[in-house]
């Protein structure tokens, strides 16, 4: 018939897809098998991938949330009220103890150390975040990328020349006045930064700059109640305005210069510790090299030395973490609190600084501390460019 070959010929077929099942080793269909298995469990496993999180990756998340809510932020937030108010302090009782002695430690040598100490302990940072290529990460980012790091040696400068200014101060102020005119950098970096960077201020900020000198120049007023017991206030007062303009004018170059740069704040740290330990370095020969000759790089030094050079040097380092998990809110009450403690510990804990604030004293702290504050505020949102047109035609209407 018509369909007799057509039929053949599919027996045809049939019979030899019979014979090569048949003469198939079984190795190679069970190492098929195998293969398709495994196609067949890498689909599950994409399709369980485009599944939502399951419940226990919310709760962890929630933990984690919490945890930096609840934990992690206040214990930041304390750790910088403490050295903000501990800072001054140790660095004014340092002074005031050396003095009495025939051997005096030297400022600039604390400088050095405090250097070393901010690069050391960012060293150790990046090697536990890059355990099996920590070399590698900080040969390329300090050495490789030597432009970067030349780039830095003018804050670390600055900052390293702002660091002996303000041992200077703590010579010649008493620590409570010298921490609230040293807010004063706030002005200074405000102005600093609408002159370089073209930064748009508030009325509220300008309001609370205004409300800052105020506070400052009433601390600053003469008084037989508030005065210090050592040391020469005009040359101190001028090392505090002086730091705060260096404050002011390295934190705005900073963020022009290498804003948008992906190099981490510690590698960033490690750059600018070791150009400014090497200024500092240079410094403390320049200004003091025959007394280190005669007596040693640490002469005069004891463990409260060792202990403020240690604040000061790990001090930039809590900063960076606070402005990692906390606001600027948080850090601006941190930063009002420290004034406060920084007084009561003046007036009833160390007896030897001999202070005692006078009325206009305290209330020239209390308006820094409002300004600090106010200052803390985030701007009000502003409105779409047709409302705020809109907004402007009704006013001149």
């Amino acid at each position: 018939s018509l369909y007799a070959p057509h039929t053949e010929l599919h027996k045809h077929v049939y019979t030899h897809a019979q014979q090569r099942i048949v003469s198939r080793p079984k190795s190679e269909v069970r190492k098929r098998y195998k293969v398709s298995q495994e196609c067949e469990i890498e689909e599950c496993e994409v399709q369980d991938e485009t599944k939502p999180p399951s419940a226990t990756a919310n709760i962890a998340e929630v933990t984690g949330q919490e945890f930096k809510k609840k934990l992690l932020v206040p214990a930041v937030l304390s750790l910088l009220v403490l050295q903000n108010a501990c800072q001054m302090l140790s660095m004014r009782y340092s002074k005031v103890a050396s003095s009495a002695n025939s051997d005096p430690y030297l400022s600039s040598t604390a400088v050095v150390v405090s250097e070393f100490l901010k690069v050391g302990a960012c060293l150790i940072i990046l090697a536990v975040q890059n355990k099996g290529k920590f070399v590698s990460v900080v040969y390329n980012d300090v050495f490789v990328n030597w432009k970067d790091t030349l780039l830095v040696s003018v804050p670390a400068f600055v900052y390293t020349m702002q660091n002996n200014l303000l041992y200077v101060a703590a010579s010649n102020l008493d620590a409570a006045t010298c921490q609230i005119t040293y807010q004063l950098k706030i002005l200074t970096t405000a102005l600093f930064s609408v002159s370089m960077l073209g930064t748009q201020m508030t009325k509220t900020k300008w309001a609370s700059l205004c409300v800052l000198v105020v506070g400052v120049a009433l601390v600053q007023l003469p008084s037989t109640a508030a005065t210090s017991t050592t040391g020469n206030s005009f040359v101190g007062l001028s090392a505090v305005i002086s730091a705060c303009l260096m404050s002011g004018f390295a934190g705005i170059y900073f963020e022009k210069v290498l804003k948008g740069s992906t190099t981490s704040i510690w590698t960033r740290n490690i750059q600018m510790g070791s150009m400014g330990a090497l200024l500092a370095i240079l410094t403390a020969y320049a200004k003091d090299g025959t007394a280190i000759a005669a007596h040693g790089f640490f002469q005069g030094w004891t463990p409260l030395v060792a202990a403020v050079a240690m604040q000061v040097g790990l001090g930039g380092l809590l900063t960076a973490l606070v402005v990692r998990h906390a606001d600027n809110i948080l850090k601006g009450f941190a930063t009002s609190v420290s004034i406060i403690l920084s007084g009561i510990i003046s007036i009833y804990l160390i007896p030897a600084l001999r202070f005692s604030p006078s009325p206009t004293w305290m209330c020239g702290s209390a308006l820094v501390m409002m300004a600090t504050l106010l200052y803390s505020l985030p701007n009000a949102p502003s409105l779409p460019q047709p409302l705020m047109q809109q907004q402007k035609k009704l006013a001149a209407a």
